[in-house]
């Protein structure tokens, strides 16, 4: 099962390696969506997506829709939200329901993807929900990304 989620992750980057004039390497991110389905059909209540992300252990709250990862985490940044459409902007009021979890982390050539999924797998099967990534490499958009 490891392996098989491997050989599906080695393929799931959004940007390929990139270097800057001192040939270091530019940090470069995926993003990915925990959600009921691309229609945002399904809302939850604020407090149960906030008790499922903060019981993975990984994450901080930072305030009442954006949470962090600990230092023991892979650098990550997680904002919960009620969409209709996909557009969203954080926002000091604060939302009774969710209908996305937008997470933003580094990409496969700082971080092998095999250190967030399974957290971030947690999360949508505590919630019932699934996890996408928002698009890979050769630019297919929503792919969600299971269990192998």
């Amino acid at each position: 099962m490891i392996k098989q989620l491997f050989n599906t992750l080695s393929k799931l980057s959004n940007f390929r390696k990139r270097k800057d004039s001192q040939n270091e390497l530019i940090p470069s991110y995926n993003y990915y969506e925990i959600k009921f389905n691309t229609s945002f059909s399904q809302k939850l209540e604020r407090t149960m997506v906030v008790k499922a992300i903060l019981e993975t252990g990984m994450f901080k709250q930072k305030d009442h829709q954006t949470f962090s990862s600990k230092k023991s985490f892979p650098w990550s940044h997680i904002l919960i939200v009620e969409t209709q459409d996909g557009n969203y902007s954080s926002s000091d009021r604060i939302n009774q329901f969710v209908t996305l979890i937008a997470i933003v982390c580094h990409d496969e050539y700082f971080v092998e993807q095999d250190k967030y999924i399974p957290t971030f797998l947690q999360i949508a099967q505590q919630l019932n929900w699934k996890l996408f990534l928002t698009r890979d490499m050769d630019g297919n958009e929503n792919v969600e990304i299971t269990q192998g």
